[in-house]
């Protein structure tokens, strides 16, 4: 297989639209410029590609993503962090960990794609904006061709 970024960031979108209800969070396999709340955003993570995460004739590259967290606050912010809760944690119809967790293949587009942790919860956006952000790292592991 090759490495395509795009098709592994649309393949991490698909697998967790497969699991959470879109009515309830919207799914962008790349930034937006104005995004719908609350969403998930995928994103290159500044250590993107390591090509040769192992060597030979099937060696592995590793691809990183971050999984970016925006719920509005709007005049409830305590509702707001109990989203972001979660989806950041297991065990619920909300967790992006449990989501990714169904199908580590991404629907066979990828060796193996495995969630990591996530960061803290910070708020962000404009005053007339704010929303709370939180983000995942997500790394996928695929077999250079």
């Amino acid at each position: 297989m090759s490495i395509d970024p795009e098709a592994f960031a649309n393949a991490i979108k698909a697998t967790i639209e497969t699991v959470i209800d879109g009515d309830r969070l919207n799914v962008y396999a790349m930034p937006e410029a104005d995004p719908q709340l609350p969403a998930v955003i995928i994103h290159a993570a500044p250590d993107f590609i390591t090509y040769r995460r192992t060597f030979g004739a099937r060696g592995v590259a590793e691809v990183r993503y971050r999984a970016e967290v925006r719920v509005a606050v709007g005049t409830d912010s305590l509702g707001a962090t109990s989203l972001i809760y979660a989806i950041a944690g297991t065990g619920t119809d909300m967790s992006l960990f449990d989501a990714l967790g169904t199908d580590a293949t991404l629907g066979g587009v990828v060796a193996t794609c495995i969630a990591e942790g996530f960061s803290g919860v910070t708020e962000s956006g404009d005053a007339g904006r704010p929303y709370l952000t939180a983000t995942l790292g997500i790394t996928v592991n695929e077999p250079r061709s």
